[in-house]
């Protein structure tokens, strides 16, 4: 396992160990910057982006990592160009039927559903 390489990453770890609940870790999240590769180059106005998805207990999730670091060759070669965002803008502009996979490395990667992105946009 590794080191934390900041703040969004020491509440995910935290958040997969079961040392914080979701709540601690959606408050750091939504005071962070996240990293999501896209297929295409995105251009000022937002067109262009295509992020990576997977699917996962049939619901589609985008693909955002905690820093550039984090991101392996394979995920790069599949999309080169990097966005970083503050995390509240994809949560708010995100397709309502479509998740979050937070990864923080090769082993540490966590599912935000729909309905825990909806809760999160109340919020905000």
């Amino acid at each position: 396992m590794s080191k934390p390489l900041n703040a969004l990453e020491t509440a995910l770890f935290s958040a997969l160990d079961g040392e914080t609940n979701m709540s601690g870790f959606f408050d750091a999240l939504t005071a962070a910057q996240i990293v999501i590769p896209s297929e295409t180059e995105v251009q000022p106005d937002g067109s262009g982006f295509a992020p990576l998805t997977q699917w996962r207990q049939g619901v589609e999730l985008v693909l955002a990592f905690t820093s550039n670091a984090r991101i392996g060759k394979s995920y790069l070669d599949l999309a080169p160009w990097l966005l970083t965002v503050d995390s509240t803008w994809l949560i708010r502009n995100l397709a309502y039927d479509r998740g979050l996979l937070l990864l923080g490395g090769p082993d540490r990667g966590l599912m935000v559903t729909p309905s825990q992105l909806a809760a999160i946009r109340v919020k905000l």
